[in-house]
């Protein structure tokens, strides 16, 4: 064989090669696309009846509802306009409230929408400039509370929309009109959270923006009373050196399950992994090496429900429910209707 054919046999080698990885990447592009994702957030009923979630596939968002067995599952509403967030149960477990985030990069806005789950009718509440990231409703009823942001113009069409300027607000229920509670724009704000009794809303932002040096800046706790609208204070009663991130308070307010980095000195991938804190001690609850997070107790706060990315690291999210028991600390993956 002359060398003349061996180039030309290589080079069509070399070409197929390069057509099939081609082909792969976007079969499984496509695949990707098609495929039908669980979204970061969910709520359980008053009384641990029902779980509300949200799936996303081919651009349209699925509102569904499934018994905590899951034999029997129900879809409530389909939105293809917006990205749906933040489904949360009404008081009475009659009624979804949950968050449309516009797709739209140049023209941001954000609406809080309450579904009737026995008909699917659908009640606008609220609509806003910017971004909406999450929602709590007060268990003495009239009143929702969510993160309310701007969002920065984006350089680069390829970056993703990035909230900024956070503070707290309060929706009336009785006449959809909305207030800020918290005066100054914090720079991040999450896992926002109402105590059982109403009187208190929690929040994990970064502490101590005003500091050169950026190792010492941390996401910690924030504690804003609602029954005499102050500032926000620094919660004091977890002693624990970690960022804080999601977090769940139980029902009696006596325990605390957080996410945070289980391995801070890594030189690979941080691990965030749930912990458990009764104020004076603390421990680590998981140990699944990847993500977990925004936990939700039961009514009994025996046991938590909580998202874990199972491809955690990677350019694609891939999010499960689980479920544990508190002082057992063991934990299975809930397979919920897709």
């Amino acid at each position: 064989m002359t060398k003349k054919k061996q180039f030309i046999i290589i080079t069509e080698i070399l070409v197929f090669i390069a057509i099939s990885l081609i082909w792969f990447g976007i079969s499984k592009s496509k695949q990707t696309d098609e495929a039908a994702h669980l979204g970061k957030q969910f709520d359980l009923s008053n009384g641990d009846q029902s779980i509300v979630y949200v799936v996303t596939q081919k651009d349209q968002s699925f509102l569904k509802i499934v018994d905590v067995k899951g034999e029997k599952t129900k879809e409530i509403y389909v939105e293809d306009q917006a990205e749906m967030v933040s489904p949360i149960f009404s008081n009475d477990g009659k009624s979804v409230y949950a968050v449309l985030q516009s797709k739209n990069d140049e023209k941001q806005e954000s609406r809080i929408i309450e579904v009737t789950i026995e008909n699917g009718t659908v009640q606008e509440r609220y609509k806003t400039k910017g971004m909406i990231t999450e929602i709590v409703l007060s268990p003495k009823g009239g009143q929702l509370f969510f993160l309310g942001a701007d969002v920065f113009k984006n350089y680069s069409p390829i970056a993703s929309k990035r909230p900024h300027d956070f503070k707290i607000y309060e929706l009336s229920l009785e006449n959809n009109k909305a207030k800020a509670l918290t005066k100054k724009n914090e720079y991040d704000m999450s896992s926002l959270f109402i105590s059982e009794d109403g009187n208190t809303l929690y929040v994990s932002m970064v502490e101590e923006m005003d500091k050169k040096d950026s190792f010492e800046i941390h996401d910690k706790i924030y504690r804003y009373p609602l029954n005499n609208e102050g500032e926000l204070q620094k919660y004091k009663g977890i002693h624990s050196d970690r960022d804080i991130y999601s977090f769940a308070i139980s029902p009696k307010g006596k325990q605390w399950v957080y996410t945070s980095v289980a391995n801070p000195d890594t030189k690979g991938n941080f691990e965030y992994e749930l912990f458990l804190s009764n104020g004076a001690e603390e421990k680590q609850l998981t140990r699944i090496g990847r993500y977990a997070g925004n936990p939700v107790f039961t009514s009994s706060g025996d046991e938590i429900y909580f998202i874990v990315d199972e491809q955690f690291g990677t350019q694609e999210a891939d999010y499960s429910l689980y479920k544990m028991n508190v002082s057992e600390g063991e934990w299975k993956k809930v397979e919920l209707p897709i």
